[in-house]
C-alpha cells in the first residue's frame, strides 16, 4: 500500500476542486443609457414578489421580501457606474429605471416601480411610497426646490413624486395614501442638481437648417 505524506489528499482535492464547474446565478444586462452601452450585473434569484393587493400590509411585505432577495449584485453594479461615470442622484435612478425595466420587462408596472423603490432605499436615500387604486408613485426627500412634480410634506421633511417624470400624472389633484412604513428615515436628501459633467461620451448629430432671406440686402 502507498504512504502518503500528511497534507497529500488536501492538496489533491484542491487540485481536483479547480476542475469542477462552479454554480453562478450572476446575470447580466445590456443597458444603453444615452451614448453608452452598459453592462448591469445582477442575481437570477433577485426578483420582484407578486402584489395581488395594494394596501399597508401588502406594499410593506413586499419591501421586507425583497430586503431578503440577493439584491447586492445589481445595486453594487448600479453604483460601480455611478462612480465610474460620474453620475448625480437623478441620472442614477434613471440608470436604476431603465435597468429595471429592462430586466424585469415582463413584470407588471407596479413590481418594477417598487423595486426601483426597493433599490433607493438600499441606496441609501428616503424615499417614501404614496399609493391609490391600483398604482403606486415614489417620492424622495430632497432639499432642492422643485417646481413641476408634486410635492409632499411629512415629519418636517419635503419629498418630490420622481414617478412623475415617467408618465404617471393622471393622479393629480387627487389625494393619495401614504405609506406608514418608511424604510429609511434618516436617508440622505435626493439632489437633482448636477455639480459635475458626467463622463459620457459625446455624440455629434446631423441637422438640416434652412434660412429665409430677403431677396436684396440693404445697407
Amino acid at each position: 500500500m502507498p504512504a502518503y505524506w500528511p497534507g497529500t489528499l488536501t492538496v489533491c482535492l484542491i487540485a481536483l476542486a479547480a476542475f469542477l464547474p462552479v454554480r453562478t446565478d450572476a446575470a447580466n444586462v445590456r443597458v444603453k443609457f444615452y451614448t453608452e452601452q452598459l453592462t448591469v450585473t445582477y442575481d437570477e434569484a433577485f426578483a420582484p414578489s407578486r402584489v395581488n393587493t395594494i394596501n399597508e400590509q401588502a406594499l410593506t411585505a413586499f419591501y421586507r421580501l425583497m430586503a431578503q432577495s440577493p439584491y447586492q449584485p445589481i445595486l453594487e453594479s448600479l453604483q460601480a457606474h455611478r462612480e465610474q461615470l460620474g453620475l448625480n442622484d437623478w441620472l442614477y435612478y434613471r440608470l436604476m429605471h431603465l435597468s429595471i425595466a429592462q430586466i424585469f420587462a415582463e413584470k407588471t408596472a407596479v413590481q418594477r416601480e417598487l423595486t426601483c423603490w426597493f433599490l433607493l432605499a438600499k441606496s441609501g436615500f428616503d424615499a417614501r411610497l404614496t399609493y391609490l387604486g391600483k398604482k403606486v408613485f415614489i417620492n424622495v426627500h430632497t432639499d432642492d426646490e422643485v417646481f413641476v412634480a408634486p410635492l409632499i410634506t411629512d415629519r418636517g421633511r419635503s419629498f418630490v413624486n420622481i414617478s412623475y417624470f415617467f408618465g404617471a400624472k393622471s393622479h393629480l389633484g387627487t389625494p393619495l395614501y401614504l405609506l406608514d412604513f418608511i424604510p429609511n428615515e434618516t436617508g440622505k436628501p435626493f439632489s437633482f442638481y448636477l455639480q459635475t459633467i458626467p463622463a459620457l461620451h459625446s455624440m455629434d448629430t446631423l441637422r438640416e437648417l434652412s434660412f429665409s432671406m430677403k431677396d436684396k440686402l440693404t445697407g
